[in-house]
């Protein structure tokens, strides 16, 4: 297919600051791969003086390989295809002596940083998760643009001179860590002017992709690079979906202002959805603040209507899903033409049982399948205790969650010992074994009283949720840092309401449950490629599908009630999020909602999103029908 008006516009855009406002669909990464080609078909541009930014390593490297692959055009392999923390390095490795370094840094990742900041002075009042907190707020606070040496100005004593020894640390281990490496390049380039004129010398056109996805000592970087202001911004400020690890979109709108005056170029077209699915997702982001992009445009043909299930439960839900893929896949539909999006992925657990019920094939995609996720393994292992305390496999999974100073030594000994005198974890008496750690013996002590006192509960969901509590597994969660626990507390709720759910229709019967849990394990799975996607939806960002089933549109869920009330610009980025989703679907698009009722059936407990209305799915007098009619 030829290059549409806008796209040759930006292909043939040359000299002088540019903004190209892609929509999702409109074909963009090719247009800036072919904008590359023509730049070094020129006979003063050398493929060397070009410079690609993107976000990620993968596209990165997709990127120099279709470059490559253009033998035609002589340079092309000579151009630069790079993420910011990898050009930050490139800088600092090649002017290290400028700050006393020695040019072979080595990087830390996050683990290997909080292992070293629990050997600090200083540090002996934090645990893990206060150290993992620590290191984001100071990530945070460098990605800022704020001095290290004026740290003492945004953090009380200890937190600073904790953060203090975390950079004499670096500086006598030769090593840095992530957010450490764009503050270096940065500081490089603020206070050395050679700095900056190599770098502007050496890249003399400069593309950045994903530019709505940047933060704010990114964009000073490129202010600092791009001093000749031949540099082309690629973006969608409807499409900014990481506000919440510290990108800017508004940085997109601050471009305009840093490199006035700026070609602006919308990529409006889309070659990817239906005109119904664009209506609505541009109505969508008609109620959006501060918005610079156009309305997108329909290349496709007319197609169905988008259209609104709603479910009296999140299990339902999941039923009239997997029901409909059935149809699709009656009408000739692929399974791989399919995806299920979702807010958070703790959602995947009831589509996984209703798929498998369906015998649809599937596979989860950037996340563990629900009942392989460390924390649903780790609960799970109590149950199975509880039906059977000879479980060997699962006493050695969850005894050191969090560690109490049992080893495999220690086990294989308890083991044996059980086996030699007909005992297993129940009913073995403790007191009397040498080899266990006073530590080893209060665990399975305190375990022994939670599985004689089943019968103190109605079902083995409850006795599950007080054994999680009372064996210190929410202790043992609470080392991570927010976000993780957060999303491991939520499929935990997730697993401790699905159990209660099956305990109540199935009496109570936990030998059928933890069957069934062993239908979904992932080495059942079905290997090929032909499967349905299931998808969270800040991970479906650039995918696309024939047909896309978005579900849980409901109020507190999507727009997602903790980031709505977390942030200023929280319901922004969930309507952008709800966008996103919208935009994966080319042919079909269905959504559905889940509005749940009180016990006596006349108060909802649970509404449909506001995303619905705003997008003209439905309207207020449907809104009011769903929640308050009789139907």
């Amino acid at each position: 297919m030829s290059l549409n008006k806008n796209q040759q516009e930006a292909v043939l855009h040359k000299d002088g600051p540019c903004l190209i406002a892609a929509c999702p669909g409109s074909g963009k990464t090719r247009t800036i791969i072919e904008r590359v080609k023509r730049l070094v078909s020129s006979e003063d541009v050398f493929g060397r003086n070009v410079l690609n930014i993107t976000f990620t390593n993968k596209a990165a490297k997709e990127m120099k390989k279709r470059l490559s692959e253009s033998n035609e055009i002589h340079g092309l392999s000579d151009v630069s295809c790079s993420t910011f923390h990898s050009l930050s390095l490139s800088v600092l490795r090649k002017f290290a002596p400028l700050i006393g370094a020695d040019a072979n840094v080595t990087i830390l990742d996050t683990d290997s940083v909080i292992s070293v900041m629990s050997g600090l002075e200083g540090q002996k009042d934090y645990d893990q998760k206060e150290l993992r907190m620590l290191h984001g707020a100071y990530s945070e606070y460098r990605e800022q643009c704020n001095l290290v040496s004026k740290v003492h100005d945004h953090f009380d004593q200890q937190e600073a001179g904790l953060f203090l020894s975390l950079e004499s640390y670096f500086v006598s281990s030769n090593s840095i860590d992530f957010s450490g490496m764009l503050y270096r390049c940065w500081d490089l380039l603020n206070n050395h002017d050679e700095v900056v004129e190599f770098m502007n010398n050496r890249f003399s056109y400069v593309q950045v992709d994903e530019f709505q996805d940047t933060n704010l000592i990114q964009l000073e970087i490129i202010k600092k690079i791009c001093q000749h202001k031949n540099v082309v911004a690629v973006g969608d400020q409807d499409q900014a979906i990481y506000g919440w690890r510290g990108a800017r979109p508004e940085n997109m709108t601050d471009f305009l202002t840093i490199f006035d005056p700026v070609k602006i170029i919308n990529l409006n077209i889309n070659y990817r959805s239906t005109p119904e699915i664009l209506n609505v997702a541009n109505n969508l982001m008609s109620n959006a603040i501060g918005r610079i992009n156009t309305d997108i445009e329909a290349f496709s043909d007319s197609g169905n209507d988008v259209k609104c299930s709603f479910c009296e439960s999140r299990d339902k839900e999941s039923y009239i899903v997997a029901s409909q893929i059935r149809q699709y896949i009656s009408m000739g539909y692929k399974p791989k033409d399919m995806a299920i999006l979702y807010r958070t992925n703790s959602m995947s657990r009831g589509l996984e049982i209703a798929l498998t019920r369906a015998c649809i094939p599937y596979i989860v995609i950037g996340a563990f399948s629900f009942y392989d996720r460390e924390e649903v393994r780790d609960a799970l292992c109590y149950l199975k205790l509880l039906f059977n305390p000879k479980d060997w496999a699962s006493f050695s999974r969850a005894c050191n969650k969090p560690k109490i100073g049992f080893g495999p030594a220690s086990i294989s000994k308890l083991k044996k010992f059980c086996s030699e005198n007909g005992l297993d974890i129940s009913n073995v008496d403790c007191t009397k074994i040498d080899f266990l750690k006073p530590s080893c013996v209060i665990y399975i002590s305190l375990l022994q009283e939670r599985l004689l006192n089943r019968s103190d509960y109605s079902n083995f969901s409850d006795w599950l949720m007080s054994t999680l509590d009372s064996m210190g597994y929410y202790d043992f969660l609470s080392d991570f840092r927010s976000d993780k626990f957060d999303e491991k507390s939520d499929n935990l709720i997730e697993l401790l309401k699905s159990a209660s759910a099956f305990s109540k229709s199935n009496a109570d019967d936990l030998s059928r449950y933890l069957q069934q849990i062993m239908l979904f394990t992932s080495s059942d799975k079905s290997t090929n490629d032909n499967v349905v996607s299931l998808i969270s939806l800040h991970s479906s960002k650039g995918l696309e599908f024939p047909v896309v089933f978005l579900i849980g549109v409901d109020e507190g869920v999507l727009p997602h009630k903790r980031a709505v009330e977390s942030r200023p610009d929280g319901l922004e980025e969930e309507r952008r999020l709800c966008y996103v989703g919208m935009t994966r679907a080319e042919k079909i698009l269905h959504t559905s909602s889940v509005v749940g009722m009180s016990q006596d059936g006349r108060s909802p407990t649970t509404f449909p999103s506001r995303f619905l209305i705003e997008s003209g799915i439905i309207d207020e007098d449907q809104y009011s029908q769903i929640v308050y009619g009789d139907n």
